[in-house]
């Protein structure tokens, strides 16, 4: 019964990280199309899925890219970027993805309490 549970809340987690992967695809790729100087200056970030044309060639400037994206997928949720105060729609996509972000962390919480009870309790039989 504890495997079955412990699966459905790792589903349910995961099924979280799919449209936060969206979300943040479609909030680079508004910053690249409407924000070129911003996206420039962000070390030419690359969503999950999407990627510009000019980086589809495996270079230097594509691992330089892949920084710049897990530095925008940290710094984000946590700091709103000067280009996106100024875009409803940036600033929409924002607050879904720190939605998302917060769910996923929760349920990751919540998994990791279910493991150590379900542990504990095996333990102690």
């Amino acid at each position: 019964m504890a495997w079955v549970l412990l699966s459905m809340m790792v589903v349910m987690a995961a099924a979280l990280l799919l449209p936060a992967f969206v979300t943040f695809d479609r909030l680079v790729k508004r910053e690249h199309d409407l924000f070129a100087d911003a996206w420039e200056a962000d070390g030419r970030p690359h969503g999950i899925f999407w990627r510009p044309e000019i980086l589809f060639r495996p270079s230097l400037r594509l691992f330089r890219s892949g920084l710049a994206t897990n530095r925008c997928m940290l710094v984000w949720p946590l700091r709103t970027p000067r280009w996106a105060g100024s875009d409803d729609e940036a600033m929409r996509l924002l607050r879904c993805l720190r939605r998302l972000l917060i769910a996923w962390n929760l349920g990751v919480f919540v998994l990791a309490v279910v493991a150590v009870a379900v542990a504990y309790a095996g333990a102690t039989k």
